[in-house]
């Protein structure tokens, strides 16, 4: 049911009255996930904890502010969760306090300078041969002309309020904070394409986002649009352009075409759609916060929603249903241009209108620190972005057809958009992906008062595409996968501690922080101060190491903490830590590397420290017994045995890329090293399939077990060592072509048992898993089936 049979406030008063603390009033309905099926709930906020102790169970170690979950058809509380996380199922909409900017906040730049004394001048041309354009500029008393729009609606030259500019990189040098003067040409003759069609383009983007949807510019702040055109980040030529929206210095980058081997190259870069596209950006990049770490599902569908408003606005302006993004430019090149890709509905970089459902779309892992994650998934939300925009362009052509309308820009498809529009600046956030998205145009839908035939028809369409929250099962149906952690939010490096799993929560967009949970158990514990997030981390038995950045009055600190999931105790342990080398322990010692790139081995128990310098860059670390492994970013293989001081070489790898291992930076290199007992895992790459070896120290001999591990992590224990193995590509439409052309690896995680000599396919779904994590018989890892990053679990057989 959608229907609750209490109120808001009488879940309140149950919580109030639970616990001893006054719950908030203003609570929100919400769909989650929970034992027996899907539960409509109260999310009730609780700021204070309560002044008295209280031992129920489902208070014990809860961190405030915190949500409580209130059944809303029979008021029985059934789970808690501290407010910085999820619960790890919720799948709610609710519009983000905070989303929508404040109206005293502009995002447009206001750096570039305007000539005095010009005066309102029309320039005529043609875009592309289809159509005779007027462009408005300003003309200066020389006759020069300056390339500024200043006919919005609240346009003031003195303010820049309202105006749209062009600045030339070939005329001057433009930093971010600085734009300078804005372009000017002698002559019309002397006025670039790419000018003349920016300030076409810009201008017919504000009018049909002022008419269609009722803001001024952008940010609704009537901010000034700046377009530098030739720009090219230092190189010859630059094959992108984007909207950068800060507050302050907003404004949109166009490159310069790059050749082919013949040197041929396109006419312009920016065709109006891909100012519909990069001013598309802004409006959402100023009305939501996706956080600094987005989730896979939300860069498509940051991505996907520009895609759409790019092609509305170039409908609106050129007439037609067009669906090919950038298909005006590319038609007559497909056979030379590499950005043109041939679509069922013509030629373009990407299509609006593929036909694609969430079965195509390409399953990758995801990671806030690793960059060189993206290098093996080539991950690129324009091409995960068309599953969303075939449901929305599908869903659209149903509302209009339903009224007998044409749909490039019937009024019942125009008031689609406007829901469309409405979701993503009131409903979109952290924790929303395309599932959720595709709920928020629903809401948004009914809101603005299309009738329930359309919403059904909007609804169908979403099922078609299987954006739905019933839609499929992919994982766990068969009850031996047990989920620990899956919503939209982004989480990654699972390690398994003792019966429960930690992971890293990137919560409501913010740094991360570390969550441990008991696997199939709703309930989540943040670990760790609230006022730090977590870099990496690690465990053993009951213990999970992390190092993270505490908040003080000096600014962030770096140090290694420890917490005890067992007695929740926990404590400070070093704070000259190499932060971004994930430490090791096992059951006799504490393993991380110093500031000062030493090796440090602390036993368990409180015994003295030891302390190895290395001379080279320390990539991974792996303990057991008296003994460290250590990989190096050159590729070496290192053993230190503590107890007589020796370091000896094992093997010598690929050097990890520059690219993968910057210490100074939020980047954590790749690879795989793991330790037990005896035995040493390693996988010799760090970027492309390679060898997956175990040494076995007592027998002294080096085993090759895979030649097709990818570098995203290896686990061992007594029993089993288990690794990611690369089986193919992944076989799915939207590869993209030209610059987004990549190949998507598809993996599972492999394993080997040293008891009865099998190997063994561990975890087989669609798309990558990664990161495997062994404590005795539980495995844990990071999965992408399910089109996010989620952490699953499984109990192994002896």
């Amino acid at each position: 049911t959608d229907t609750p049979t209490i109120t808001a406030t009488q879940a309140e008063t149950t919580v109030t009255d639970a616990i001893g603390a006054e719950a908030s009033a203003g609570s929100s309905l919400l769909v989650v996930r929970a034992e027996g099926g899907a539960r409509l709930v109260w999310a009730v906020t609780v700021v204070n904890a309560p002044t008295t102790s209280d031992p129920s169970p489902l208070t014990a170690n809860l961190l405030y502010p915190a949500v409580f979950l209130v059944d809303a058809t029979d008021g029985v509380i059934i789970g808690a969760h501290t407010a910085t996380q999820t619960s790890s199922d919720g799948a709610g909409i609710s519009a983000a306090d905070g989303t929508t900017p404040p109206e005293a906040v502009d995002y447009g730049n206001y750096s570039f300078t305007i000539p005095a004394g010009a005066t309102p001048i029309v320039l005529e041309g043609e875009y592309l041969g289809l159509k005779p354009i007027t462009v408005n500029a300003l003309q200066l008393p020389d006759g020069s002309i300056a390339m500024v729009d200043a006919t919005g609606p609240g346009a003031d030259l003195a303010t820049k309020k309202g105006i749209i500019a062009i600045i030339d990189s070939n005329q001057h040098s433009v930093s971010p904070r600085e734009l300078g003067p804005v372009a000017v040409y002698p002559n019309r003759e002397a006025i670039p394409l790419e000018a003349l069609y920016g300030l076409w383009s810009a201008r017919n983007v504000l009018d049909v986002i002022r008419d269609r949807f009722g803001i001024l510019s952008f940010d609704g702040n009537n901010s000034p649009v700046p377009i530098v055109i030739n720009y090219t980040q230092g190189g010859p030529c630059l094959e992108n352009a984007f909207f950068a929206t800060h507050p302050g210095v907003s404004r949109m980058m166009v490159g310069v075409p790059c050749p082919d081997d013949q040197g041929r190259r396109d006419t312009v870069r920016a065709a109006i759609e891909t100012y519909g596209h990069e001013i598309g950006h802004g409006i959402t990049h100023s009305h939501t916060d996706f956080g600094p770490f987005m989730e896979i599902q939300q860069t498509a569908l940051d991505e996907g929603t520009s895609d759409y408003f790019g092609m509305l606005i170039r409908n609106a302006i050129l007439g037609g249903d067009a669906t090919a993004y950038r298909g005006d430019l590319c038609r007559g090149n497909e056979d030379w241009n590499r950005n043109c890709k041939v679509w069922p509905e013509g030629s373009g970089i990407r299509s609006i209108g593929t036909g694609a459902t969430l079965d195509n779309y390409i399953f990758v892992v995801g990671d806030p620190y690793r960059d060189i994650v993206t290098q093996i998934s080539s991950e690129d939300g324009h091409n995960n972005g068309m599953v969303w925009t075939n449901a929305l362009t599908q869903a659209r052509r149903a509302v209009a057809a339903a009224s007998g309308q044409d749909p490039a820009n019937s009024d019942r498809a125009i008031l689609f958009d406007r829901a469309v529009f409405r979701a993503d600046t009131e409903y979109f956030g952290p924790n929303v992906g395309i599932k959720e998205a595709a709920s928020a145009v629903l809401r948004a839908a009914a809101e603005l008062g299309m009738t329930q035939e359309e919403v059904d028809l909007i609804a169908d369409r979403f099922r078609a595409n299987k954006l739905c929250g019933d839609c499929e099962t992919v994982i766990g149906a068969d009850g031996a996968v047990i989920p620990v952690a899956v919503s939209a939010n982004l989480k990654s490096n699972p390690v398994a501690v003792g019966d429960r799993v930690a992971y890293l929560l990137s919560a409501n967009g913010e740094f991360p922080v570390a969550v441990a949970a008991t696997p199939g158990d709703p309930n989540q514990e943040l670990v760790g101060p609230p006022a730090s997030y977590a870099i990496t981390i690690t465990g053993y038995g009951n213990r999970l190491i992390q190092t993270q950045a505490d908040n003080t009055p000096q600014g962030e600190i770096p140090v290694l903490g420890e917490a005890d999931l067992s007695t929740r105790a926990s404590q400070v342990l070093a704070n000259d830590i190499k932060e971004f080398i994930t430490p090791a322990v096992s059951e006799t010692a504490l393993v991380w590397v110093s500031r000062r790139n030493e090796v440090v081995y602390q036993p368990n128990g409180g015994g003295q420290s030891v302390s190895l310098p290395v001379n080279r860059d320390v990539a991974q670390l792996a303990t057991s017994g008296d003994r460290v492994a250590i990989l190096t970013a050159g590729g070496e293989l290192l053993l230190w045995t503590v107890s007589t001081n020796s370091l000896q070489t094992l093997a010598q790898f690929d050097p990890a890329p520059a690219s993968s291992f910057k210490p100074e930076k939020l980047y954590i290199p790749l690879g795989g090293l793991a330790m037990s007992g005896d035995r040493i895992a390693a996988v010799a790459t760090t970027l492309y399939p390679g060898n997956l070896i175990v040494f076995d120290l007592a027998a002294d001999t080096m085993t090759t077990y895979s030649t097709n591990a990818l570098p995203l992590g290896v686990a061992i224990n007594g029993e089993y060592v288990t690794w990611v193995e690369y089986t193919g590509d992944q076989n799915t439409p939207l590869t993209g072509s030209g610059p987004f052309a990549y190949s998507y690896p598809d993996t599972e995680l492999r394993g080997f048992s040293f008891v009865d000599n099998l190997y063994y396919c561990m975890v087989n779904h669609r798309g990558q898993q990664a990161f495997p994590s062994l404590s005795d018989s539980l495995l844990a890892w990071q999965e992408s089936a399910n089109g996010s990053s989620d952490i699953y679990a499984v109990r192994l057989p002896q």
